[in-house]
């Protein structure tokens, strides 16, 4: 599959910062300079994926880069949640592009193939239309009815966030609800 080292390192990275954040309580000023330099990187990958090409060869999808790309994405919307989330910036410009993009790309694969990036992406779907693309993304057949699926943290996700009409609570706390009450981890590999 499309993995990238660099993009999986800038995910470890993006790891590192929630538990840092969380357990830690580093310096503020650290914690967004660290944000920032695994930001920069993420850009700087997809700026080098654009020049790549399309993806594209006689009109079929090549699906390693596609796939490197939502991961990518989806990184870099993780990231810029917990780096920036009082930015009203992000909320109108970044975040409905990324969003918009990241759906686009998931139409293109086998979503059960991108676990990961279908759940952080489609977490952001916001609008009706938005999360009725989700959902239409979502196979029926292919939910095993015991294991935590995508679809059912999504859902979890967007009634916390429906129901936070103030925004009094995180992003990561929203997704640590929504995983702590799960009666085993999910396994987004």
């Amino acid at each position: 599959m499309g993995y990238s080292r660099e993009v999986l390192e800038c995910i470890l990275a993006i790891t590192n910062l929630v538990y840092d954040s969380q357990v830690l309580s580093p310096d503020p000023a650290l914690h967004y300079r660290r944000v920032t330099e695994v930001e920069r990187r993420l850009r700087l990958y997809q700026r080098g994926e654009g020049e790549m090409g399309t993806g594209q060869e006689d009109g079929r999808d090549f699906e390693e880069p596609v796939v490197t790309r939502l991961y990518q994405m989806a990184a870099l919307i993780y990231l810029t949640r917990i780096g920036h989330e009082d930015s009203t910036e992000f909320q109108s410009t970044f975040h409905t592009a990324a969003v918009n993009n990241g759906l686009a790309l998931l139409a293109r694969v086998d979503v059960r193939e991108v676990p990961w990036p279908l759940f952080v992406i489609g977490c952001e779907a916001a609008t009706d239309v938005q999360r009725k693309q989700v959902l239409q993304l979502l196979s029926a057949d292919s939910v095993d009815a015991d294991e935590p699926t995508p679809r059912r943290l999504m859902e979890a996700f967007w009634i916390q966030d429906d129901l936070d009409t103030t925004r009094e609570l995180t992003y990561v706390k929203k997704m640590s609800g929504v995983i702590s009450a799960l009666p085993s981890l999910p396994s987004f590999g």
